[in-house]
């Protein structure tokens, strides 16, 4: 075996596995108001992903799934999780989640708020990793 070829191998080991290891927090605010966050884990949890469902408005980061939108800003500890998405020309900010998590023992509560541009604003009940 190569030089090159042992490391393709070690660096889709090292890499490709840590990048597959995700968990989702799904969030309502009634009927027909959604979220879905995806987040990976790995030394750094970060977010990979983002899904939120408005009555007709549907917007995310992934393509071609309703309005395109980017993460401008993502921040995730043990308490709590930030986001900011803005929209696909990076003009202006289309949507910001603030979640917060409580634990007690063996159980845990996860609740914020949805910013939506031009929609409204909204609280969310989650459940999640």
């Amino acid at each position: 075996m190569t030089k090159s070829a042992l490391a393709a191998i070690l660096v889709f080991f090292a890499f490709g596995s840590a990048a597959s290891a995700t968990a989702s927090i799904f969030c309502a605010a009634g009927k027909n108001t959604s979220v879905i966050i995806t987040i990976g884990s790995g030394a750094v949890s970060s977010i990979v992903g983002v899904d939120i469902e408005v009555g007709d408005v549907f917007l995310s980061t992934t393509p071609d799934r309703g309005e395109q939108t980017s993460l401008l800003y993502s921040f995730v500890d043990a308490d709590s999780i930030s986001i900011d998405l803005n929209d696909s020309n990076f003009e202006r900010i289309v949507a910001q989640i603030r979640l917060f998590t409580a634990s007690y023992d063996d159980e845990q509560a996860i609740a914020g708020t949805l910013w939506v541009d031009e929609v409204g604003v909204y609280s969310l009940v989650c459940e999640g990793p």
